[in-house]
């Protein structure tokens, strides 16, 4: 049986389709933070589009879009240590923007300074510290 994973605002609900999905791609993970966004993408519905779903955890950022087609993305969160938000377009850019279907994703500011919050201490945490010599007088 799956686990219902809860977003980090109240008011979003994941679908079923969208949980299993999520679920799938983190595995036993826990997510740090669990956003909706505003970008929109085409996964076969009849009445528009799925919104995508930004998930962080400790060690990637998962993108899940999920109806009767499903767009899943991961990669890990030193890979994304030069990802950028935009306040004026609201979108954060994720970098290496190559590898990435869909690298302009729709979010508040609020949300998208969470988001970089999250990658920036990850990056830290996993750069090696650098090796000082002791000054001797």
């Amino acid at each position: 049986m799956l686990q219902m994973l809860t977003p980090t605002h109240p008011d979003q609900v994941l679908s079923a389709k969208e949980n299993a999905a999520l679920c799938e791609a983190i595995g036993g993970a826990a997510p740090a933070l669990l956003l909706r966004s505003d970008t929109r993408v085409d996964t076969g519905r009849w009445l528009g589009k799925s919104a995508v779903w930004v998930c962080l955890t400790d060690s990637a950022i998962v993108l899940v879009a999920a109806s009767k087609r499903r767009y899943v993305q991961r990669m890990s969160l030193s890979e994304c240590e030069q990802t950028e938000y935009c306040h004026t377009s609201g979108a954060l850019h994720l970098h290496p923007s190559d590898q990435w279907r869909f690298n302009t994703i729709a979010l508040p500011p609020v949300d998208g300074l969470k988001v970089l919050e999250h990658i920036k201490s990850a990056a830290n945490q996993t750069k090696p510290s650098p090796i000082t010599e002791p000054t001797g007088a």
